[in-house]
């Protein structure tokens, strides 16, 4: 095992390869709208279309704070492990889905998103839990770094979508970021070895004298939190629909 200096850096490193991966295999869908509509095995409708994007996103109303609970009582580096186990599964089940026929590939596709969606945001929040304690004095910096690499996950997906659909179809364009995004599993596993391995080092006791005692209670929290969220999801549901909509209308007006 690396020394100590070295086993942050490589935790940090597998934090933001599972991000990439996570961010990559969650918009895959957003570049494919059109071939997901017009290719068999799918041929989706527009309403089917919405549901699978509907069923992805509707879980991460309530699976940050059940991720915090379990963080909480299980350890968070653990519980990120987890998480990524069932994105792991729901990418496994969408990559499955392009050998299916019929109805089976619907089916797939929908059972394997809506397993992405629960550990989709988990996976983006959990991390912090147990990366920003190693990184007291740089935690701002990561936090710009590591966001980055989420957009870059978003980035990649729509650069290439289109090249591997056009190399080999939507069993191709899906099977990819099927693999990439399962593959998340294997950097979770190994960041949740580096923080056991740091956790052991560290002196515990004298790291949790300096801790503020944990909130417990949402009422506990101060209302610029909740002032927060509300503008987050105002926000985030200001973009959301031109970031669905606004692929398909441009990709119609150009053809």
């Amino acid at each position: 095992m690396p020394s100590p200096c070295g086993r942050r850096c490589l935790l940090v490193a597998c934090v933001a390869y599972g991000l990439f991966a996570n961010h990559w295999a969650r918009d895959s869908l957003g570049a494919l709208e059109v071939p997901l509509e017009s290719d068999a095995p799918y041929s989706l409708s527009a309403r089917r279309y919405n549901a699978l994007t509907s069923l992805y996103f509707l879980p991460n109303i309530g699976v940050p704070i059940l991720a915090g609970v379990l963080a909480h009582r299980f350890g968070a580096a653990a519980t990120y492990a987890a998480f990524f186990a069932i994105a792991a599964a729901g990418n496994g089940l969408v990559g499955a889905s392009v050998a299916a026929g019929g109805g089976g590939a619907f089916g797939l596709l929908l059972v394997g998103r809506a397993l992405m969606g629960i550990a989709y945001e988990a996976v983006d929040v959990l991390p912090i839990g147990f990366v920003s304690p190693r990184f007291r004095d740089t935690w701002t910096a990561l936090v710009g770094l590591l966001n980055g690499v989420n957009r870059l996950g978003s980035v990649t997906n729509f650069l290439l979508e289109p090249l591997l659909y056009r190399a080999g179809g939507l069993p191709l364009a899906l099977s990819v970021p099927s693999a990439v995004g399962a593959s998340g599993l294997l950097t979770a596993l190994l960041a949740w070895r580096v923080d056991a391995s740091l956790s052991r080092a560290d002196e515990a006791a004298a790291q949790r004298a300096e801790e503020e005692p944990l909130r417990t209670s949402l009422r506990s929290l101060p209302r610029v939190f909740f002032l927060f969220l509300l503008g987050g999801a105002c926000v985030y549901g200001a973009v959301v629909p031109f970031w669905f909509i606004g692929a398909k209308h441009l990709q119609s007006r150009s053809a």
